[in-house]
């Protein structure tokens, strides 16, 4: 949620497809791209300074698979501001 500087998580029902929020976490200014790495124990968030408020990073955050909570463990700053996209091994 780029606007409001949070992540959402939802939850799909496989037997309906129904779609429901789930819960927001508080993220950096502004994230834009986000990705899992391959295991998905970890979710890694960009965030590009594209209004000059801060240092463009990235962050990243242990996910719970049990319940799909959220951790922040870490988080980088200080990348180019021209840098507009994420890819994560």
């Amino acid at each position: 949620n780029t606007g409001s500087g949070t992540i959402s998580r939802y939850k799909v029902d496989r037997s309906t497809a129904e779609i429901t929020l789930a819960g927001s976490f508080p993220s950096a200014p502004a994230p834009t791209d986000l990705e899992f790495s391959r295991d998905g124990r970890f979710l890694y968030s960009l965030t590009p300074d594209q209004n000059g408020v801060a240092s463009p990073g990235i962050n990243g955050f242990f996910f719970n698979r049990r319940d799909g909570s959220l951790t922040r463990l870490f988080g980088v700053n200080g990348l180019p501001t021209s840098v507009d996209g994420l890819v994560v091994r």
